[in-house]
């Protein structure tokens, strides 16, 4: 998409959402991910040419929990967290303390439609394992790539 007046050019896109449907894999994810098809099409007739998105097996909990950096064996340094923190978690209560830091604004995967149903999604999530997970971005993959592909559009995602 560019700006005539200004010459400027948006060239990526971060945060387009993936449905729950589809990181779960229930049976309505086909619509979902039909609907995200369209939108990376659209996208791709802008010349957006890079897409970033999550593909979380929950809902984010990141501003919840403190993030530490961790040594890894090849000498880097990554952010980690404790996932004994994470479980420890009250859905109900996870959004009020998140929403307390927003200053108005709405985070992607933070929509407030959404966090009333935090507790249905925590449930949603509870057999999703990294098997499943992976095997659902798997799917995911395969359904989008053809459009990117066709518009020339990289894919920036982060699975957990």
């Amino acid at each position: 998409m560019k700006s005539k007046k200004s010459g400027l050019h948006v060239s990526g896109i971060e945060s387009v959402n993936v449905h729950d449907a589809i990181k779960v894999g229930t049976s309505d994810r086909d619509k979902y991910i039909d609907n995200y098809i369209e939108t990376l099409e659209n996208l791709g007739k802008e010349e957006i040419h890079l897409v970033c998105y999550n593909f979380y097996a929950r809902v984010s909990t990141g501003q919840e929990v403190s993030l530490q950096e961790k040594n890894v064996p090849d000498g880097s340094t990554v952010l980690a967290y404790n996932q004994d923190d994470i479980d420890k978690i009250v859905p109900e209560k996870m959004f009020e303390s998140i929403s307390k830091d927003m200053n108005g604004t709405v985070m992607p995967g933070w929509e407030p439609e959404r966090m009333e149903k935090v507790k249905e999604l925590f449930e949603m999530y509870k057999d999703v394992d990294d098997e499943k997970l992976f095997e659902n971005l798997k799917y995911f993959l395969e359904r989008i790539m053809p459009v990117c592909n066709k518009y020339d559009i990289k894919n920036g995602n982060s699975p957990r």
